[in-house]
């Protein structure tokens, strides 16, 4: 009798042990899930009495030794009584805390500096500077660790200036079948040699072109002639106009057998 009532207790102290320890193991549970995880992404949205706030990913413009923070952000603005929100950038101050094992750091002792709002002014734009003062969190927020050092990153890199030149092209018209004759920059005219007196070719073109300097007592007369395909054109003037060249001067004859000229 005696060791059924030992038996009895016994049963009965495991029970209440198991009862206890399943209690404390689901209040733990809940202490775990009721505390949700800090909100790491971007945007970040925070709503007054009748407007709202959108609080894009800042982009950082200094870190000094990663505890103290400048940023610039984009916001956009839902004043009362509308549903078109107004878009704006704030300037922000604040210190900071990196927790390596979780990856995040806790933005805090946050100040904000300069609200602007172009697409707006006078006492709308006082309005929505007073609606982001009034609704901007004092608390300190998270973010992720990873996508800040990723923004210091690309904010390091520096673009290397260089002029542009938007300039709209020459466009060229031809209503009749014509070539277009490039030089690189002023005609260079190198001579073709003793034998070809007078006669010398653009050495910055593609084209056989050609200068030909006669040596009359009179005065010097310079033309211009361009070889296309078998046939030959000329000019008085390297802008032309070009037409038929009829027949070439004597140092054409004269032209060396290289393979330049051949």
């Amino acid at each position: 009798m005696l060791f059924k009532r030992l038996l009895a207790l016994l049963i009965l102290t495991v029970a209440l042990t198991s009862s206890a320890a399943a209690q404390d193991d689901t209040t733990a549970d809940v202490s775990q899930t009721a505390a949700p995880a800090p909100q790491l992404g971007w945007p970040r949205e925070y709503t007054g009495e009748d407007y709202k706030l959108v609080v894009y990913q800042p982009q950082i413009r200094s870190w000094q030794d990663y505890l103290r923070m400048e940023a610039d952000a984009a916001v956009m603005v839902t004043p009362p009584g509308q549903e078109d929100p107004v878009p704006g950038a704030i300037a922000i101050k604040a210190r900071t805390d990196a927790h390596m094992d979780t990856r995040t750091v806790f933005i805090h002792d946050l100040e904000l500096g300069a609200v602007r709002f172009p697409a707006v002014e006078g006492t709308t734009e006082e309005q929505l500077k007073d609606i982001v003062r009034s609704i901007f969190p004092k608390e300190p927020v998270a973010a992720s660790l990873d996508r800040l050092l990723a923004m210091m990153e690309r904010s390091s890199v520096r673009v290397r200036e260089v002029e542009l030149n938007d300039d709209p092209p020459k466009i060229f018209v031809s209503t009749t079948p014509a070539v277009l004759v490039n030089v690189d920059g002023e005609a260079a005219w190198v001579p073709v040699g003793d034998k070809a007196v007078g006669l010398s070719f653009a050495a910055n073109t593609n084209w056989d072109l050609f200068k030909y300097e006669s040596e009359k007592k009179k005065a010097k007369h310079k033309t211009y002639y361009l070889r296309l395909e078998k046939s030959w054109l000329g000019a008085d003037d390297l802008a032309g106009p070009w037409g038929p060249a009829g027949k070439l001067p004597k140092p054409f004859k004269k032209l060396p057998m290289s393979p330049n000229f051949k």
